[in-house]
């Protein structure tokens, strides 16, 4: 597997730990979803931030897309469409780890897997990803508005 390469040091020139010691991850989802993500008695309020020692892991399969980029894991927390933003309860989450805390985790892109041609076109995204579960020290979130056209 991916995972057992990057630990193993195995193509270290492709196959490596992002550079970046934080990553972050920009997502859309509901206020179940957040409150169960944080261990929260109750909804989350409408805004907010949570510091602590969590964990994520992805519900459809088991890596998932972290950033090196703040600013790309922004866009990833906004709507782009009306659709996007749903009409109730969904929010704007903003997760943030160290790499530190989750050796043998995250695989680079820019100074690794992107070397190849077929992951190049990804680039921009200043990819990280996670090849497990990610143990992650806090996340901020904003409830989305839906702004129906008049």
């Amino acid at each position: 597997s991916l995972s057992t390469q990057l630990q193993s040091g195995a193509y270290n020139d492709v196959l490596k730990e992002p550079a970046s010691s934080t990553v972050y991850r920009g997502m859309i989802i509901s206020g179940k979803e957040l409150q169960a993500l944080l261990r929260l008695k109750k909804l989350p309020p409408d805004s907010g931030q949570a510091k602590g020692s969590f964990v994520y892991k992805p519900q459809i399969n088991s890596v998932s897309s972290w950033s090196t980029s703040l600013k790309i894991a922004k866009s990833y927390s906004t709507p782009r469409t009306s659709r996007e933003a749903g009409s109730g309860d969904r929010y704007g989450v903003i997760l943030t780890a160290d790499v530190s805390d989750n050796p043998g985790v995250f695989l680079s892109g820019p100074d690794g897997l992107y070397k190849l041609d077929a992951a190049a076109q990804f680039k921009k995204e200043q990819e990280a990803l996670a090849l497990e579960p990610v143990v992650f020290k806090s996340a901020s979130w904003e409830k989305l508005t839906f702004y129906a056209k008049k």
